[in-house]
């Protein structure tokens, strides 16, 4: 195939090799992918006056996210303190009996919310059934039970915003949108392509965050990746016979069952109760949509001035691009299917 492109471009097998190495070492951040996870913690006053603790931190490179919640002096630990490793969350569980003026004049503290990026989103709940949730973080790492529900803002714009974080933080996913933006030709093809991929992993996103799917998220990863390295051969071959360029939106569809539940991973595992999450899904997915959508449209900008100022050099350069694309995700494919 004739390229456009000069040959001081065309990279050599042993470069491409080298670029990659790169990505791989200075990106390896990204291999993961979905580390966009808060901090949980649930207070609920039992009729006796007790308080029982749910806290729920996330695990990182075989590391407990180091912060700890502070009671007053006056609370104490009633029997035994429960851990749980579960799905790289560790869920902790214990009672506490404190002075019965904690609920009138105390508050609790996060310690160590100024050496972490994570947010803490706590709960409580009181005897009487009476909800007050607030996120904590470095600027306002206390819970005042002295404040009333009123006083407290909504949390739904929260959940939209770690939706936001977490489409940004996923790069393969945006790798993978990438791709199609490649791959498809005509508007009405793509809105067709991006609807259908994303009512899909909305779908398993809701499926996986409700508990009717349970899927470990090692193989997910991997095959998110498997879906980013078919993507970019599918471009490669440049051919209209591919199932990819002659059907985009069922592709999508069937990739983005997969990519739901990816996304999944940074809301499923914070723990919240039952109530929280119709509320939690819905903003939480609007963020991510939001996220995407805003990619898209940037790439697409992009796209079109890159072919304005360069008219002869497109079929190259989207050559190069999905080797680019094709090899970083081959990386990905390998060291997730190394880590389980």
């Amino acid at each position: 195939m004739t390229t456009f492109l000069p040959q001081r471009f065309l990279l050599s097998p042993k470069l491409w090799l080298s670029l990659v190495l790169f990505l791989n070492l200075f990106l390896p951040q990204y291999s993961g992918a979905h580390e966009a996870r808060p901090a949980y913690l649930e207070v609920k006053e039992n009729p006796t006056g007790r308080l029982n603790i749910n806290w729920t931190r996330p695990i990182r490179d075989g590391r407990v996210l180091a912060i700890h919640p502070v009671f007053p002096e006056s609370c104490e630990i009633l029997g035994n303190r429960t851990k749980l490793e579960m799905n790289a969350v560790m869920h902790e569980r214990w009672q506490l009996t404190c002075d019965s003026s904690l609920l009138s004049t105390g508050k609790v503290s996060i310690e160590g919310l100024n050496n972490v990026i994570s947010d803490v989103l706590m709960r409580f709940e009181n005897e009487h059934g009476e909800l007050r949730t607030q996120v904590l973080n470095r600027k306002n790492p206390d819970f005042d039970f002295t404040r009333t529900s009123a006083e407290i803002k909504s949390i739904a714009p929260y959940y939209f915003r770690l939706g936001l974080e977490h489409i940004a933080g996923g790069i393969d996913h945006l790798v993978f949108v990438l791709g199609l933006l490649l791959l498809i030709q005509g508007l009405m093809n793509l809105l067709k392509t991006i609807t259908a991929f994303t009512l899909a992993h909305s779908v398993t996103l809701a499926a996986a965050i409700l508990g009717y799917v349970h899927v470990p998220s090692a193989p997910v990863e991997a095959v998110i990746a498997l879906s980013i390295v078919f993507l970019a051969r599918e471009i490669v071959a440049d051919t209209q016979a591919g199932l990819s360029r002659r059907i985009p939106w069922l592709v999508a569809a069937i990739f983005g069952l997969v990519h739901g539940l990816g996304f999944a991973g940074g809301l499923s595992e914070i723990g919240l109760p039952e109530s929280e999450i119709p509320l939690a899904l819905l903003m939480f997915n609007l963020g991510v949509e939001a996220g995407q959508l805003a990619f898209v449209a940037l790439a697409l900008l992009v796209m079109s001035f890159v072919r304005r100022v360069l008219t002869n050099a497109q079929e190259g350069l989207q050559r190069i691009s999905a080797y680019a694309i094709g090899s970083l995700a081959s990386f990905w494919l390998i060291e997730r299917i190394g880590g389980y």
